[in-house]
């Protein structure tokens, strides 16, 4: 598991983003945090992490 975040984003956006390109993302908002995380359980290979990682990047 994975959490990370844009500090100039809103990362509820962020996530939504991802999971508009089908790919399981959650926001996370307990205790103030502004984050997204994903579940590397759910990724089954390399290809899917690649995926990921290049929507992130994408995201301004």
């Amino acid at each position: 598991m994975v959490t990370f975040r844009f500090p100039a984003r809103d990362n509820r956006q962020v996530a939504a983003a991802l999971m508009q390109q089908h790919l399981r993302a959650r926001s996370v908002t307990e205790g103030g945090l502004d984050a997204v995380r994903v579940s590397f359980h759910v990724y089954n290979d390399a290809s899917e992490v690649a995926r990921l990682l290049q929507e992130v990047r994408r995201k301004p």
